[in-house]
């Protein structure tokens, strides 16, 4: 791959089961395999409106918009559906069961989620996790080595400390939170809870969530053990696909010397 490009920012990457998305400062490379096992992939510049929001450093600007921004521009249509609905759903919990369930015992309401997530967990353990392990380990080979070589994703480690999946805690805290100053002090809930996720991500920008002990260890637990599993030479294939058409991408654009390129799809290759 040393013909390609000078080596490129990768800012993110998700998968579900059977696709890897990994993007870029500048593209969104994804990478999905049909029932017949064909890879189809497609590459697609991020948006400006939308990168320039994702990448803003200004204190002033939302954290909360900047990570919006980001699902935006890297989430499918689809995807975005099923994540708004969820995080829906995950705040519903939060509160709607203290307000219409008031008999509720606090023991009873943290058994009723953990039954909750304990499903989730084990469908995405069952579903997504080797796909997803396979996104961390292409990543974490290119930033390392530069390498695309499938010999060396698979010495990379599953387990990546910038998992999205280092705000789940975060983010559940802030529901409980938001329920509990709006009883307290009258506060609206949404306003208490988007002013605790900001002061969360905001955190996260500053020292980690994954320096903080609790946050970063159950980060890791839940990668180890939840979402994601050893991945096969197949799951690291389609990441390596996903990893090549952001590399392509950013090597047409800069041949070409566009500043806004069209959208590239790939050919058609066979999965195996």
């Amino acid at each position: 791959m040393k013909e390609l490009v000078e080596r490129i920012e990768i800012v993110g990457g998700h998968s579900s089961h059977g696709s890897i998305t990994i993007q870029s400062d500048r593209f969104t490379s994804n990478v999905q395999v049909d029932g017949s096992g064909v890879v189809h992939r497609t590459v697609q510049p991020t948006p400006p409106a939308a990168r320039l929001v994702a990448m803003a450093r200004h204190p002033l600007v939302p954290r909360v918009a900047k990570i919006s921004a980001f699902i935006v521009a890297e989430f499918s249509r689809k995807e975005l559906a099923l994540f708004a609905g969820l995080i829906i759903f995950v705040n519903g919990l939060g509160y709607l069961l203290p307000h219409f369930n008031r008999t509720r015992s606090l023991a009873e309401t943290i058994g009723f989620n953990l039954l909750f997530w304990a499903v989730v967990g084990w469908r995405v353990r069952l579903l997504i996790s080797p796909w997803h392990a396979a996104e961390h380990m292409a990543i974490a080979t290119y930033r390392r080595l530069g390498s695309v070589r499938l010999s060396d994703m698979r010495q990379a480690s599953r387990v990546d400390p910038s998992c999205g999946g280092r705000l789940f805690a975060p983010i559940l805290l802030a529901s409980y939170l938001g329920t509990a100053i709006e009883r307290q002090f009258g506060l609206n809930y949404w306003a208490g809870y988007l002013l605790l996720v900001e002061g969360f991500l905001r955190l996260d920008e500053a020292v980690g969530l994954d320096r903080v002990p609790v946050f970063g260890h159950l980060s890791r637990l839940l990668q180890q053990y939840v979402t994601t599993q050893e991945p096969e030479d197949h799951h690291l294939e389609v990441a390596r696909h996903a990893l090549l058409g952001l590399l392509i991408a950013h090597n047409e654009e800069r041949m070409a010397g566009a500043d806004r390129p069209e959208q590239w799809d790939s050919a058609k290759t066979t999965h195996t």
